[in-house]
């Protein structure tokens, strides 16, 4: 069954304006696409707070030590998807995704953590001391794409990619964009490479940015794997350049022993 099982056009689901012509052709070009939700009510609308931590480089393994004794405390006020640190393409970083089901709730989960005396004590005021930068963004999930539970293997690596694409509204970029990530997944399917766990694209944060989540094995099998899938013949043939690119960023992470993506 392919990943992508979706009907209704991207731009009436994240409700941006389609402004150029050539905007409108690519929207009716993609309304009967495979890629698009069969409904609105099949669309994920929670929202994901994607959070990175610069550590000080002395202070990384005491900061990993005491958030994997307390982060318990953290856990009983909302869903973490997962908690990583940099290996590759980020140094002394912690990386994690928290889901809420709207702003109201992540309000309320913030009011709580800053009135808790335990949590502030035992936990937020040492790491404070630890970190040199903080940095946010609010996701939304790519309707088409749900999100992951289970990874290809535990103990594997996962890889972040984060492509920041040109100011036209995610109606206009995520067409091409899905055309290219459903040949990439089936290929990765039969061959037994990597697994996508999710895609998001911003809402609030440097906008126009496009999130994947993969799972690998291991890294050289992640190297062996791209190697082949981009050397298919399927993948020779899309049309890469339409897609409105500006830059890719990519970073390899661990998951910490408490993620719930291992």
């Amino acid at each position: 069954m392919s990943l992508f099982r979706f009907q209704v056009p991207v731009r009436a689901l994240f409700r941006r304006p389609i402004l150029a012509p050539q905007c409108i052709a690519a929207r009716n070009k993609n309304v009967k696409s495979r890629h698009f939700a069969s409904s609105a009510a099949d669309v994920d609308h929670k929202l994901y707070e994607y959070r990175v931590y610069s550590i000080k480089p002395d202070q990384l393994a005491a900061f990993v030590k005491l958030t994997n004794e307390q982060i318990h405390m953290r856990l009983s006020h909302s869903k973490l998807i997962g908690y990583w640190m940099s290996d590759l393409g980020g140094m002394n970083e912690v990386c994690h995704i928290w889901e809420y089901d709207n702003f109201a709730q992540r309000t309320a989960v913030r009011a709580a953590l800053g009135a808790d005396k335990v949590w502030q004590q035992k936990y937020f005021q040492h790491i404070l001391k630890m970190m040199s930068k903080q940095e946010n963004a609010v996701l939304k999930a790519i309707p088409s794409i749900p999100l992951q539970t289970e990874p290809r293997k535990e103990g594997g690596i996962y890889e972040l990619r984060q492509y920041t694409m040109k100011p036209v509204g995610p109606g206009v970029f995520l067409p091409p964009f899905l055309e290219l990530l459903e040949s990439r997944v089936k290929l990765h399917e039969q061959l037994n490479y990597g697994k996508l766990m999710g895609a998001w694209v911003t809402d609030i944060g440097n906008v126009n940015n496009v999130y994947h989540l993969w799972n690998y094995e291991s890294l050289d099998k992640r190297t062996e794997g791209r190697h082949v899938v981009l050397s298919s013949d399927e993948l020779k043939n899309m049309p890469i350049t339409s897609m409105p690119v500006v830059t890719m960023t990519t970073k390899i992470m661990l998951p910490l022993p408490f993620s719930p993506l291992k």
